[in-house]
């Protein structure tokens, strides 16, 4: 069994070799078909790609789960929270907690689940990391929490927001558009590893696309973007001084 890649992008595809009877191989595309069915009646209209298909492997020379441990990972999947949990309360519209259930790996151990929680709240975060730990202590399983992602809650009335603002405004030509993200950024790393910092934006260029095989740069917004560093640097240093 394997799925998605990377901790930080939703998983695109997955696949799994599964043994059965050669007189089943008909009923195994029949349930595949139906579930497929299913799953485009309830995400097609948003997933216009959705696929599934059934092959006949060639010679697999692995070992094969025993029915009570696939039953328990698939109770584990089944249960595991994936997307949103909580949404903001501070910012409409904003998801203040989740978790993806980013990538599946069979190994000579067993069976690997990557998992990402974020959440801009501390608590809220560790919350949802008990929960995952629920799961894994409910279906046999054990849980590795490695340091969590720090969370950077939205500071609408910071001085350096207004600053960027200004100088975006009048590089560009037009208002910019004051937004909080639910993201992993660096931003909550410096503030939480650097006790001088006391504020931070992030702005940038446009990318599509972000963490996929698609991902892209569009080259024309490079430059009103270092040029709107370097005035925020400029202003920031004539108020020092």
């Amino acid at each position: 069994l394997a799925g998605g890649d990377k901790h930080n992008a939703i998983p695109r595809e997955a696949s799994v070799v599964i043994g059965v009877p050669p007189e089943d191989e008909v009923a195994i595309e029949a349930a595949v078909a139906k579930r497929l069915q299913a799953l485009r009646e309830e995400f097609g209209l948003l997933e216009k790609g959705l696929s599934a298909s059934v092959e006949t492997a060639s010679e697999v020379k692995a070992k094969a789960f025993s029915r009570k441990d696939a039953s328990r990972f698939l109770a584990a999947l089944r249960l595991l929270p994936h997307g949103v949990i909580k949404m903001s309360h501070a910012m409409e519209g904003l998801v203040e907690t989740s978790n993806n259930v980013a990538s599946i790996t069979t190994t000579d151990e067993g069976l690997k689940v990557l998992l990402s929680t974020r959440s801009s709240l501390g608590s809220a975060l560790e919350a949802a990391r008990e929960r995952l730990q629920a799961v894994a202590d409910l279906t046999g399983g054990s849980l590795v929490m490695e340091p969590a992602y720090p969370g950077w809650a939205p500071a609408p009335a910071s001085p350096l927001l207004e600053v960027t603002r200004k100088k975006l405004k009048a590089i560009c030509n037009e208002e910019p558009k004051i937004l909080a993200i639910h993201a992993g950024l660096e931003c909550g790393i410096l503030l939480e590893k650097c006790p001088t910092l006391r504020e931070a934006v992030s702005f940038g260029p446009t990318i599509t696309g972000a963490h996929s095989p698609d991902e892209a740069l569009e080259i024309d917004t490079v430059s009103p973007f270092f040029r709107t560093v370097l005035a925020i640097l400029a202003e920031l240093a004539a108020e020092r001084q």
